[in-house]
């Protein structure tokens, strides 16, 4: 199912919803509520991972890394890989609206995390999550660049670990870096470019 909401509530939707029931933050007059946020799955995700052998460890580089996708019913195995996306919380990841939106295809039914290479599984640490729902832009529209964003919210929700955490999202005002790294699935330029 595809919703369409104005971002301030796609955001709001991801900081209440926990569960099912709503949960309330105390919130620290001088942090930010993303900044409390990624302090708390930091810590969780200290405790537990899923083991890969030391060739493996690059998939721990990227833990919120997800893949949008499609399982058959009929061959359970085959994945065929769709967008990247970032997980966000334990029910959420935030995606491109194009990737929920696939003209002429079935949307994706799959979230995929913990995967490097889909062509060749570098290790059995990637584990699948059906999609619940899927939560457009409301002036998305297809083959514009802007606003291209959508949250896709998993049925069941994800039990961090060292393979799996949320992105932080970033905070500050200020961008005191040269460079940045871009992960993904998907296509790499814009249609028609």
């Amino acid at each position: 199912m595809i919703t369409s909401l104005p971002v301030v509530q796609l955001l709001a939707i991801v900081s209440v919803i926990g569960r099912g029931t709503a949960s309330v933050v105390r919130r620290d007059a001088t942090r930010r509520l993303a900044d409390i946020k990624c302090k708390e799955y930091s810590e969780l995700a200290k405790s537990t991972y899923i083991y890969c052998s030391p060739d493996d460890w690059k998939t721990l580089d990227f833990p919120h890394q997800a893949t949008l996708g499609r399982k058959q019913l009929n061959y359970p195995y085959k994945f065929e890989v769709g967008c990247g996306g970032s997980l966000i919380s334990e029910w959420f990841v935030l995606t491109a609206a194009h990737c929920v939106i696939v003209q002429g295809k079935p949307a994706p039914n799959v979230v995929r995390l913990g995967a490097v290479d889909h062509e060749d599984p570098v290790c059995n640490c990637e584990a699948d999550f059906s999609i619940e729902r899927s939560i457009k832009h409301p002036d998305y529209k297809a083959k514009l660049p802007f606003p291209d964003i959508a949250l896709v919210k998993l049925k069941e929700t994800v039990e961090f670990t060292l393979n799996y955490r949320p992105a932080c999202l970033w905070s500050s005002m200020n961008l005191n870096f040269n460079s940045v790294f871009a992960t993904g699935f998907g296509a790499t330029q814009f249609v028609g470019e």
